[in-house]
């Protein structure tokens, strides 16, 4: 048994590519086979295409596009599609708007427009293209002949790069990716997060697997914030060795369990909401004001508020907020 502090850091996009297998990575604590260049990333973003297992995707970087008003009303086509309250848009002027996505939403959308090209206006060919040609290889597919070579403002927000937006522009259209090292249970309280507007993409979360990563060696729990590193008295001293005893308990079981020939997903199930997790969150500046909100606030849980105040005042230091 290990207690270790619970911890975040902020992920700076290195490329689509690379930032959906390190998101991906995570869930099977598979981050040893990560290579330098892309190859293990194109391995890795092509089986996911292949099983359909789209949710990874998230966490490619988002694409932006300056399109005309009527754009917009020309994806009301795509109404029902369950992709189409992923699109973010913000209002430039009276003629034009700014809409982004991010390569899973693109993805399944350019699929759905394959089905639908008979009724596709000339301004919603040229936002397919503009997508098309803007996704890495590895994440487009074959379609008929596309014709791109129609002229639009395209950018990807990468590196801190943004377009020329207004305030409110930015908080929508720009994610930040954080990487917390936490309990299940403040895991748990995290995931549940949603901001209430269709107008702004949900958050991605990806997580380390009980089902599928096997709990070799010393067992790492989040040490509660409450627990004194030097207690004041021998009744402190006596419900802490309590604790710490029912945890080691718990680890003899697991990994006997484990010997009598259970599975990880079924020896999971002693274990308790104090154990180390990795957790990868993906949301909009807007979303991340949301979560601080709520998560700092006096009346949210304590170790919540011992991540999400020193986030926030790392998102602030760095002028995201």
């Amino acid at each position: 048994m290990k207690f270790i502090k619970p911890s975040f850091s902020i992920w700076e996009s290195q490329s689509s590519l690379k930032d959906i297998e390190r998101a991906a990575r995570v869930c099977y604590q598979s981050q040893d086979k990560i290579s330098e260049d892309d190859s293990s990333a194109k391995i890795l973003v092509a089986n996911l295409i292949k099983r359909e297992h789209y949710a990874m995707l998230e966490f490619g970087e988002n694409i932006v596009l300056n399109v005309h008003r009527q754009v917009l009303n020309d994806l009301w086509v795509f109404s029902n599609e369950p992709f189409f309250k992923h699109f973010n848009v913000t209002f430039k002027d009276s003629y034009s708007a700014w809409l982004s996505m991010n390569p899973r939403t693109a993805i399944e959308f350019l699929k759905s427009y394959v089905k639908r090209t008979h009724i596709i206006s000339n301004k919603l060919l040229k936002l397919f293209c503009s997508v098309y040609t803007e996704l890495p290889r590895e994440l487009t597919f074959s379609v008929a002949s596309p014709i791109c070579l129609f002229e639009e403002n395209v950018y990807t927000l990468s590196e801190g790069t943004v377009p020329e937006f207004i305030e409110n522009d930015k908080l929508i259209h720009v994610f930040k990716t954080v990487r917390f090292i936490c309990d299940r249970g403040i895991s748990h309280e995290l995931i549940r997060m949603r901001f209430d507007t269709s107008m702004i993409n949900e958050d991605s979360y990806a997580q380390k697997s009980t089902r599928y990563c096997d709990e070799k060696g010393a067992i790492e729990y989040i040490e509660p914030c409450w627990i004194p590193q030097y207690f004041k008295n021998i009744h402190d001293a006596t419900t802490f060795n309590k604790f710490a005893q029912g945890l080691i308990y718990l680890e003899i079981l697991y990994k006997e369990l484990r010997a009598y020939g259970w599975k990880p997903e079924q020896a999971r199930a002693i274990l308790p909401n104090t154990l180390s997790t990795e957790l990868v969150v993906k949301a909009s500046l807007q979303e991340w004001k949301h979560i601080f909100e709520l998560r700092c606030d006096k009346a949210a849980h304590p170790q919540m508020r011992e991540l999400m105040i020193p986030l926030q005042e790392e998102f602030k230091k760095q002028g995201y907020i």
